[in-house]
């Protein structure tokens, strides 16, 4: 199976598991959620490569079940990228 992520959207990916904490969700809790095993978020959020149908399916049950501390999220993720641009 091909995976046609790009380096942006692992990182991104990445960086989302790694605020779910900050939101007050906890990556066993998101993973229970999501009928996954929270090893397997553990796994992501460190450095491995989900696949394209992964991805897709966990950031679709993020938003389903936690829209406002993605959308939180997805402003800290934007703030921060001004940030480092020095914007």
């Amino acid at each position: 199976m091909r995976n046609n992520l790009t380096d942006t959207q692992i990182r991104e990916f990445q960086e989302i598991i790694r605020h779910l904490p900050y939101e007050g969700i906890t990556i066993t809790k998101a993973a229970v959620s999501m009928n996954i095993s929270p090893t397997t978020l553990y796994n992501y959020k460190n450095g491995l490569k989900p696949t394209e149908h992964k991805y897709k399916y966990i950031l679709a049950c993020l938003m389903r079940d936690y829209p406002e501390e993605m959308n939180r999220i997805s402003v800290i993720m934007q703030y921060e990228k001004q940030l480092e641009k020095g914007e």
